[in-house]
């Protein structure tokens, strides 16, 4: 749409994994959508600074090692690709972590391709 930037959000998972799968996406302090597995989404977003944050259900992880935020100017008319990995590094220094970064359009296009889209399911609730 005219005046809004496209937002993908694209999650790889590592070859060990300790802790959940989900993590959740977060625009400007509030909750936009969440990953499971190798899943993406996409939302829109008006153009102009936009913050967000991915936050990993992983409550046995360091919080540093679960929480990633950054920021952009998004552009009307413009795609980004955000990736989040989450992965369990072997050896003795043995770190759990979920890591955000953005990445190349070509990139970003390539892992969606490979990855299934994430629907939301509401849970009811209680009156």
């Amino acid at each position: 749409p005219p005046g809004e930037a496209r937002l993908v959000f694209v999650q790889r998972m590592g070859f060990r994994i300790g802790g959940g799968r989900v993590v959740r996406i977060g625009l400007n302090g509030k909750w936009v959508g969440a990953n499971k597995g190798s899943s993406w989404f996409a939302i829109t977003v008006p153009a102009g600074e936009q913050h967000v944050c991915a936050w990993w259900d992983a409550p046995l992880t360091r919080l540093e090692d679960r929480v990633q935020l950054t920021d952009l100017d998004a552009k009307a008319g413009q795609t980004y690709y955000f990736k989040t990995h989450v992965n369990t590094n072997s050896g003795a220094d043995e770190v759990t972590r979920m890591r955000m970064r953005a990445i190349s359009n070509d990139q970003g296009a390539f892992l969606v391709s490979r990855s299934k889209r994430s629907i939301a399911r509401f849970a009811p609730t209680s009156p």
